[in-house]
């Protein structure tokens, strides 16, 4: 059995039309709405979903984040059914075709050594995103992550988190994937105790890669199937503020750095720096962009 599970917050009219798409899916046995406790009417705008034969939609007791959401929605479903292959973890905000859905199922059965599987990550214009998969980031990396000035340097030096996408091959194996769409074994999940709930938003995918990287699993890319992400809908709706954004991926990232790769206070202060700095950076280029975008209007 393939259960898919799908969050919403504050965006029922995109999970709605989502899940409306992909509730006849032959791939697709059952669906698991969660309703991450949204401030607007989104529950009570999605609950006729709930009267299909194979949707339920459920709603958290309160919003504990994006790793609380997912795993009340597995947690639902495990109690539901005793049998579960695979869990599509999905936002609601991308499209997949069917096709695509059973091809990467097929990838995934055959290797046991693969726990995880997707396909290649586009933007709304079809172009391929840079981070639709990358590496298990270790602390260079997430010191480089702190800078857009860092990050598109390593991507240009070669030396980035980031894979480039192989030529004349049709499967790439990595370490880390998009957390927009996965299809993930129950069996592997279930090794890590699916998502870590110390987060609340961003991170989860290193946290979960990482742990899956330790018990010897690889992940795989297909790269002739798409995966259409719109990407920032929900978050955008969500995360008004560029400070209060800025505070949830640090908190998460320090999730990451302590918790996982363990650094010491000295390698932390180290990164305080490097994260300070780089909101300054943010701030600074996006300041100069809506002036630009102001300066064009007028």
């Amino acid at each position: 059995m393939n259960v898919l599970i799908v969050l919403n917050y504050n965006d029922y009219v995109t999970t709605n039309d989502f899940v409306l798409k992909v509730k006849d899916y032959s791939s697709v046995d059952y669906v698991i709405v969660v309703d991450n406790m949204s401030t607007d009417n989104s529950y009570e705008a999605l609950l006729p979903l709930d009267q299909l034969d194979n949707v339920d939609v459920v709603r958290t007791p309160h919003n504990g984040g994006y790793g609380y959401g997912n795993n009340f929605g597995i947690d639902y479903a495990r109690r539901k059914f005793s049998e579960i292959d695979n869990f599509i973890i999905s936002n609601p905000d991308v499209k997949v075709s069917n096709d695509s859905i059973k091809n990467i199922l097929v990838k995934l059965s055959e290797n046991k050594k693969v726990s995880a599987a997707s396909g290649l990550v586009k933007d709304a214009q079809g172009k391929t995103v840079h981070n639709f998969a990358w590496k298990v980031p270790d602390y260079c990396m997430m010191l480089q992550n702190t800078s857009i000035i860092l990050t598109k340097l390593s991507m240009k030096l070669k030396i980035s988190r980031f894979y480039g996408i192989p030529e004349h091959s049709d499967v790439k194996y990595v370490e880390v994937l998009s957390g927009c769409f996965f299809i993930i074994k129950h069996k592997a999940f279930k090794a890590i105790n699916f998502f870590d709930e110390s987060t609340f938003l961003y991170n989860e995918e290193n946290i979960i890669f990482f742990q899956l990287k330790e018990l010897g699993y690889k992940q795989i890319v297909l790269l002739d199937e798409e995966i259409i992400h719109f990407e920032g809908q929900s978050i955008s709706r969500s995360v008004k503020n560029f400070f209060k954004m800025q505070s949830i991926v640090k908190q998460s990232e320090l999730v990451y750095l302590k918790k996982y790769l363990k650094i010491n206070q000295f390698s932390r202060v180290i990164y305080e720096i490097f994260f300070l700095v780089g909101c300054i950076e943010k701030w600074t280029i996006s300041a100069i962009r809506r002036n630009l975008h102001l300066n064009k209007d007028h």
